[in-house]
């Protein structure tokens, strides 16, 4: 299916798995991934927030479960620094947010939270690493 095979799909399962393994039939393994360093990698998860299958139906029915379209792609709830939570929002290489997503942003971060766009699996790892260090600071 498309949503398999998107670039930006690869760039968000690239870095999810360089952080927490490879996730195959079982669930996380900690120690696998970079959650051996930073343990509360664990608790990084994906935000169900609409997509392209399921059609009119399926997009119903996740509007009832709560689901808010242009949220961040992943979440990784720990504080750090001044901050509540890490956000991230995956895009294709040299992709950019869109006009709602970037006002969701904006509301994250009034509250308290940080929220970053990332367009490679590079580009993400240096986000979380670096609101990683915001720990000792």
């Amino acid at each position: 299916p498309k949503a398999y095979t998107a670039p930006e799909f690869s760039v968000q399962a690239g870095l999810v798995e360089l952080l927490v393994g490879p996730i195959g039939k079982g669930d996380r393994i900690p120690g696998n991934g970079l959650t051996g360093r930073i343990p509360s990698l664990i608790l990084l998860y994906a935000v169900p927030n609409g997509g392209m299958a399921g059609g009119k139906l399926m997009g119903a029915r996740r509007k009832r479960e709560g689901q808010l379209r242009g949220m961040p792609d992943l979440c990784w709830p720990v504080a750090r620094g001044r901050y509540h939570a890490l956000y991230l929002e995956a895009k294709r290489p040299k992709g950019k947010a869109r006009a709602e997503q970037l006002q969701l942003h904006a509301l994250l971060e009034a509250e308290g939270n940080c929220v970053m766009v990332f367009d490679s699996v590079q580009r993400g790892l240096d986000i979380v690493l670096d609101y990683d260090s915001l720990r000792s600071k």
